[in-house]
Parts: structure tokens; sequence; C-alpha cells
């Protein structure tokens, strides 16, 4: 791997209380919706499994302090699903000299393209320029 890009990334799996937890357990599925009719979308009963057993190999303050290539964490200043403290705290724990973090305004966990009517796409085509540039900068 010769670089990592993260865009509003999460600072650990570990993202549920111990009430939805029970839930999932129960259910054996956690909803992603209150009204299942709006959204199905399920989580899988594997998943909080998974987490579960591999809770330690999967602590990512711990994986951000051990990456070694560039690394560019984008995040929207003011995220209602993942808060940008999220990334500035990955950001704490990795290699500064290898590691750019950028806190953009204006601009939501989307990237204002939930649909076409929202900006015209225009906002993540330039996130995805400037994530173009960074590339060109920093990946040989």
């Amino acid at each position: 791997m010769k670089g990592l890009i993260t865009w509003s990334t999460i600072e650990t799996f570990d993202r549920w209380t111990n009430h939805q937890k029970e839930k999932w357990k129960s259910l054996g599925y956690l909803p992603l919706a209150k009204d299942s009719s709006v959204s199905p979308l399920r989580l899988g009963i594997d998943l909080l499994k998974d987490f579960e057993a591999n809770r330690v190999k999967l602590d990512l303050k711990t994986v951000a302090s051990r990456i070694q290539v560039p690394w560019l964490l984008l995040h929207w200043k003011i995220d209602v699903t993942v808060p940008s403290c999220e990334s500035e705290n990955l950001y704490a724990a990795a290699n500064k000299s290898l590691t750019d973090l950028i806190l953009l305004d204006h601009v939501g966990h989307l990237y204002n393209a939930a649909t076409r009517d929202e900006d015209n796409y225009q906002t993540l085509n330039k996130i995805i320029d400037l994530t173009i540039k960074w590339l060109q900068q920093n990946i040989n």
C-alpha cells in the first residue's frame, strides 16, 4: 500500500449502546431505522460477534498509530453522522509527518451529494479534485 485516504472515518467500531447491543442479540440483527418499511437495512449479528471477538485487533486508534504511509483524513467540520472529532482523534494518534487532516466547511456527511439537486455534485467534484491533488503530491 502506498497511501491511505479516509473520508469521514469513524474512530471506533464500538458505536452502539448496551441497550442496542442487547436488542441486536435478541433479534439477531440491528435495524438501521426505527421504521423498517422506510429502511429495511439491518446489521447482522455476525458483525457484532466479529467486533466482540476482535476488539483489540479492530482498535482504530492503535491501528492509526502504526500507519507508515501517507494518509489523508478528510472530514466535514459539522458532520452529524460521524463527528469530525473522530478524525481529529485518529490524527492525534497518527504519525504527523505522514498524515494530513483537512476539515471542510459547508458540507455534510454525504458530501452534498444525496441527490443531484442538492448542488449538482459540485461539492463532491471539488472534494474528488482535492483528493486527486493530494495523491499527486504525496504518492509516488
